[in-house]
This record gives C-alpha cells, structure tokens and sequence, in this order.
C-alpha cells in the first residue's frame, strides 16, 4: 500500500492536478482512480497490480462498472443497497448486449474469481462483505456481497462494514432465540468411538463463523494465483468481519466466550493449540454438549491418560454425594490432563477434550451462581415492589398476600436492605439478631417501605385509631419501625417529614399518659400540660422490661419443656409402633376428624416450605389449632414409624438436625426450584439493592448449611 500513495500522485499531477484520495482512509480505489487504472494501467505503476489483473483488465473493468452502477442506484433491488453475484451478472448480461460485447458472458465461478481479483489488490478496488444469513433449517449460511467507494459516498466500504456487521448481528440473535435452535450432541457424535475421531469443532460458534471465510475447495478448479487471492480476501474478512463480529457478539451475550489463556500461559507443548472456546450463549445447547463429550470421559476412551483405579474412586465419591456431578468431571479431567502435559506431544484431541470439560465445569459453576444471585436479586425486587404497592404496614403473620424468606426477613430486621424498614414484634435490636434466631418466635414482625408519603399515611393512621378507639397497637408498631426515642431527628427525616415527627412523638406521649395513677391523669388534664420526660422514661423502661423477659425466654427455652416434649414424642412413637406389630395397619387409618387435621398438616407444610422455612416437629405442633394438637400429634408419630395410611407426610432424616416434615406432593412438584434454592443457600451469598444499584453481601448466610446440604442430598437422590 506504502507504493500505491506516490504512484497516485504521480497520477493526479499528470491529469492535470485532480484531486488526490487516500486509499488508506477510504479502505479502496476511489472510483476515478480506478478509471484510470482500467483505462491506462501503465499511470498506475507496475508493481501494484497482479500479472492476472493486466491479463483480464476489460472484463474486470465490466465487473467493477456493474458493481458502481448497483452502489449508485442505477440498477438495485429494494431494500438491498450491497449486489449480490446475481446482480452482477444480471448488469452485465444487459450491459454486454447494449454494446454488442463479442466477449462471452464469464461463467458464475469465473465471475466470482474476478470479483476477489479487484479485492485482492493493493490497494484493493472493491471489499468482499460476507454477510450471516438464516439457512432455513435453523443453521447459518453466508451471502456474498460487493461494496466500493462511489463519487457520492466515499465512505461507503466503512458503512457496508458496519451495516454487515449489525445486520449478521440482528441474523444471529434471531436465530439463536428460536426454540428450535441447538445441536443434539449425541447424535452429532454418535457412533464415535475414538477421542481422535470426535468431532469437537462442531457446534461450537466461533467454529460456525468460519463459514465467513471463502472457502479454497468451493471452486472446480483454482490455480496458484487465484489461491493467494483468496487467502489475501480472507485475511482482510478476519480482520474487518470475524473478529469484530465474534467479539460484539460475544459483548451482546449472543456467545458465551470461555478463556483458555491459563492454558496456553502453562507453556507445554502444544499450548499455543488450545484455543479459547465460543459456544452460543443458550444453556440447554451448552448443557447438552457438557454431557454429551463428558460421556467420553472414561478410561476406555482416554487410555493410558485416566486410570480406572482414580476414575472409580471419584466415582464413588459421586455417588455418596460427596462431590457434585459437575466436581466429579472437572476432577477426572483435571487428572487427564495433569497426565497430558507432562508428554513431548500430548495428542491434541485428548488434550482439547479434557480442557473443554474443566473450562465447562467451570463454567457451569459460576453459571449456576450467578442463576442463584439473580433469582435472590428477582426475589428481592419483587418483595420491594409489592411492599411498596401495599402502601402500609405490613405484617408477616397471618398474612399471605406477600411470602417473604427468612433470609430477607433477617436482613430486612438487619437493616441491610436500604428502602425498608422493619422491626421485631416483641422489639429486639438489629444487631441482637442473629443467623440462630427463630424468627416463628415473634408475635409478628412489621414491614414498611420508607417512602415519606407511605410513613406518613401509616401515621395519620395510627393516629386516628388511637383519637377514635384509643387503640395504640400500631402506635407501637411506628414507635419501633421509626425508632422515635432510639434514633435522631436528623436520621428520621430521611424517611417522615418534621410535621409528622412531632405529630407522632406528640400522640405517642399521651397513649402512655394511660400507665399513669388516675389522679396523676387527671392533673394532666385540668392543667392542660404533658407528662415530664422523666416520668415518660421510666414508664418506657417499666414496658422494656416486661419485653426484656418475653425476649429472655425466647432465647432460652426451657430444658424441661424440652425434655418432657421429646420423652411424649417417644412414647408415642413406641405405642404406635407396638400396635403397627401386633395388630397391623388397620389400627393406623385415620377417621373423619383425624383426616381433615390430616389435610390440614399438609396444607401448613406447604405454607411453611413456600415461606422458606424448614419445619421441624415442634413447629409442625404449633400450626395445630387449638383442640387439634393431639390429632396432629398422634399423626406425626404415624409418620414417624412409617404408617401407610400417612404416606403422604415425608419425615426427612437430616445429619445433626432435628428430623423435618414436609407433603411429599408438594417436593415432587417444587424440586427443582428447592435444588436452586438450597444450592443459593450454601453459596451463602444474598443480593441487596442500595440506591438503585445491586450490592453482595457475603458471609450473610443464616448457619445452616449442613441442613441445606442434607436436603440437597434428599431432594437428589432420595426423593421418589
């Protein structure tokens, strides 16, 4: 190209001083420099232009014409502003007879030869853009089309880039979304049975854009010449078309780009051939290929690289469910390949393989993370929103218009989560809450969102049931949510106006007036004046202390309620268990009343497992309704020894764990969702929002990830 820029202006000063373009900016021959060139390639200068060029000057002229009278309008089809090779031979077939052109119309590959012939120089006269196109079988095919710089648009091999680009973009995502869409790996490799054999490039989308490139073999017949037009083409396809493509697509989230430089930094032999892997970003399409060339991660395929002696043993490990599926591959990869790199010339389809499955491994785990994280962040923003929609206060017992997890609920009460407020019904401070606190404990917990028209309208509304009905419940409520004689003006402004501060610290003063001797009200009221802080103080503190001991008791349960609870639950397991042997299943059917509380005990499981609960055997006693407990008793000792009758009611063994209930229905129909559940909770990670951008909290996670490991290894393995 350094050549081309002299030789042009020795052009332009001999026609007369015309104006000089730069091939460089325009990416081509401007067209009348290209006149020039067909015209008298002598001006030109001879070592720009291929021998081949000189050979075929006027037919390549004819081609370049129909390709300038397509780009200016003078023949196009609507909406496609870049000829295809059927437009071009259609321009010169017309233009062929309007001249009586004796020479024969170029067949469709010598026409296609000429057009890399004009992209193949130096500078070149025209840009080949190769275009993704939908193939109607839910695949990719590439179009041919041609661009050059026009009299008008100079700039038109830039733009037919860039509009190639987003348009092969617009094909993809297209194409990728459509539910067809995805190799079945299985039968792609089916009836391979050698790792050399395996045909790993296939599906992958890096491997798919190849199809970009002119391929060598697409023509009958190809000399020396037209070989290295070709390549010469497709070096500029890479540049200007491939890599930028890969990488938008890649930005779009239309690919999933796995890296493999750790790899190719390890300096092995071989290294530098391990390339990153492309696939497209659909899930069902990657997990379907993991499993697919995993199949192929056995002793019997790898040889002499996996032994069957570490292969089983990590097997068995599997199988106990000591390491996830995911772990057991990466592993038996990771010992492969250890194996692999340590030889002169580890063969490259076993050292691919392997590569691929720890990549894949990976991968997954980090997918399945981040799958947690949104799920907690959708959770999240979902129970923001409907608190807001609520418009009050809102309380989490007896109320099921709104299910929040105990997770949220603590960092709620933490006051981790910015946007709401929250408070423990009887009050207990925020940092006194721990992962161990029972949350079922509480009489109720309050929920606001602090937005000043909803904090305020929740005390216009306090304030009227205290004026009508002398009620202070919710008085109370406000009292802690807004921590009126805990917090600063300063720090409650952010959430209630001023007015509504000393409105409501002016209501809630005389609620406690009602603590007061009655000849100590009647003061107040004949001389119109308010309780001293003083005394204000040592009522508050008197009430604190009776919650104070509520708390105490909470905290600290007692050891004989405890023990006597647990000697009743074992009587009743042995006297049901005594019957069941010497008199069968018969004496275990249930009656009429027994069945109702039955159905009953299945619908508060559901309830508890939809809030995010985990019931043990108290907590199931303590949904019993009054007159109930004994029935509900008598059927979770039912339960507890296998009766058929209840079969429905699972008791789940938990390691370390008290044993947890659960409707049987109810886990088979949700087990997916409380795998991805559990699984979340194990990462012990929970998504907060903070002025309207997402924050990770780690190491909040509630303490209990034994329990959610044990019933992660119900739910997979033990559940029918």
């Amino acid at each position: 190209m350094s050549d081309a820029v002299p030789n042009n202006q020795e052009a332009a000063e001999s026609s007369g001083g015309q104006q000089e373009y730069d091939p460089r900016k325009l990416l081509a021959i401007h067209p009348r420099e290209a006149d020039r060139i067909f015209n008298s390639q002598g001006s030109y200068g001879s070592n720009d232009l291929t021998a081949d060029f000189r050979e075929q000057v006027k037919a390549l002229s004819q081609v370049y014409q129909a390709i300038q009278r397509y780009l200016t309008g003078v023949f196009r089809r609507d909406d496609i502003f870049y000829p295809e090779i059927e437009d071009v031979a259609k321009d010169l077939v017309i233009y062929k007879r309007s001249i009586s052109d004796k020479i024969p119309m170029p067949t469709d590959e010598q026409l296609r030869k000429y057009c890399i012939c004009l992209a193949a120089q130096t500078p070149p006269l025209i840009h080949i853009l190769r275009e993704v196109a939908p193939d109607g079988k839910s695949g990719l095919q590439f179009v041919n089309r041609y661009v050059a710089p026009t009299d008008k648009h100079e700039d038109k091999v830039l733009v037919g880039y860039k509009s190639t680009i987003q348009s092969s973009l617009r094909t993809l995502k297209s194409v990728i979304e459509k539910a067809e869409f995805g190799h079945d790996y299985g039968t792609l490799f089916h009836g391979t049975t050698s790792i050399a054999d395996l045909p790993l490039h296939m599906g992958r989308a890096d491997q798919a854009l190849r199809g970009m490139y002119i391929d060598e073999k697409g023509f009958q017949s190809i000399s020396s010449t037209d070989l290295a037009h070709v390549r010469k083409v497709n070096q500029e396809l890479y540049k200007r078309l491939y890599r930028p493509l890969l990488m938008q697509a890649v930005r779009d989230r239309l690919f999933v780009s796995i890296s493999c430089d750790d790899v190719r930094k390890t300096g092995f032999a071989g290294a530098e051939k391990v390339y990153d892997i492309v696939l497209f970003a659909k899930t069902g399409e990657i997990q379907n290929r993991f499993a697919s060339i995993c199949a192929y991660l056995k002793p019997q395929y790898l040889g002499e690289w996996l032994s069957a002696e570490v292969y089983n043993s990590l097997a068995r490990k599997r199988k106990a469910g000591e390491i996830s599926e995911s772990e057991f591959f990466s592993s038996v990869a990771q010992n492969a390949y250890e194996k692999l790199i340590t030889q002169n010339e580890p063969p490259l389809k076993e050292l691919l393989l392997v590569v691929e499955i720890m990549k894949l491994s990976e991968w997954y785990r980090k997918f399945e993370k981040q799958q947690a994280k949104d799920s907690a962040q959708s959770e999240l923003k979902d129970v923001i929103a409907k608190i807001k929609a609520f418009g009050g206060v809102y309380r989490t017992r007896n109320n099921r218009s709104i299910t929040i997890s105990e997770d949220l609920q603590r960092m709620m009460l933490r006051g981790k989560i910015p946007g709401i407020l929250a408070c423990t019904e009887p009050y207990m401070r925020p940092d006194e809450i721990t992962n161990e606190t029972d949350l079922e404990l509480f009489d109720n917990i309050h929920i606001i969102y602090r937005d000043r028209s909803i904090t305020a309208k929740a005390v216009e509304t306090a304030t009227e049931l205290f004026e009508k009905s002398d009620d202070v419940y919710l008085l109370r409520v406000l009292e802690s949510l807004y921590g009126i004689f805990r917090e600063s003006d300063t720090h409650i402004k952010q959430y209630l106006a001023p007015v509504y501060i000393e409105k409501l610290r002016h209501t809630i003063r005389r609620s406690y007036a009602r603590h007061l001797p009655w000849w100590s009200r009647l003061l107040l009221f004949l001389t119109s004046s308010e309780m001293t802080d003083a005394r204000l103080a040592r009522i508050r503190q008197n009430l604190q202390s009776d919650q104070e001991r509520r708390l105490s008791r909470m905290r600290i349960p007692s050891e004989t309620n405890q023990k006597t609870e647990a000697k009743k639950a074992r009587d009743e397991v042995r006297k049901l268990a005594r019957q069941r042997a010497g008199e069968g299943d018969a004496v275990q059917k249930l009656g009429s009343q027994e069945n109702k509380v039955f159905e009953s005990i299945r619908a508060d499981l559901d309830a508890a497992w939809n809030r995010g609960a985990i019931p043990v055997r108290g907590e199931v006693e303590k949904m019993a309704r009054g007159a109930e407990r004994e029935d509900v008793q008598k059927i979770l000792g039912m339960v507890d020894v296998g009766a058929a009758s209840v079969r429905e009611i699972l008791r789940i063994p938990i390691s370390g764990y008290e044993h947890v209930y659960a409707n049987r229905e109810y886990l088979m129909q949700n087990r997916d969702t409380l795998i991805e559940r559990y699984q979340a909770r194990v990462e012990n990670e929970s998504v907060i929002i903070h002025d309207n951008r997402e924050m990770l909290l780690k190491g909040q996670g509630d303490g209990k990830d034994e329990v959610y490991k044990g019933m992660l290894d119900y739910l997979r393995y033990r559940l029918k």
